[in-house]
């Protein structure tokens, strides 16, 4: 169960950091774009500010996601250290058991 719950915070954050990457390529374009109608006087400078803007926005907003995945994984990873260490714990004390049973078999057949 841990193993899903890790492996679909991590695939998110991928997902999120692909998209991250194309949406600065995008912005990376659109400033190129508005460069070039502020060069040019265009009158399409204020449309391009428009778009810059909104890139920024969709950036910005995966870039929050991204920092909620993160803290989501931090909580499963403690979580999942947490429930190996109660398994260590519970393997020392059922080898101990057995360890116990095991001296009482051997003590048995000695006798």
């Amino acid at each position: 169960m841990w193993n899903i719950i890790i492996f679909n915070a991590f695939y998110k954050i991928r997902r999120t950091l692909v998209g991250f990457a194309d949406e600065c390529k995008q912005l990376g374009s659109q400033g190129l774009i508005m460069l070039s109608y502020i060069k040019e006087k265009s009158s399409m400078t204020g449309a391009q500010i428009t778009n810059v803007k909104n890139q920024l926005q969709k950036i910005s907003s995966l870039i929050n996601t991204l920092s909620s995945t993160q803290n989501n994984v931090e909580i499963v990873g403690t979580l999942v250290e947490s429930e190996l260490q109660s398994m260590d714990k519970a393997i020392e004390e059922t080898v101990a058991k057995i360890q116990v049973l095991n001296d009482k078999n051997t003590y048995a057949i000695k006798k």
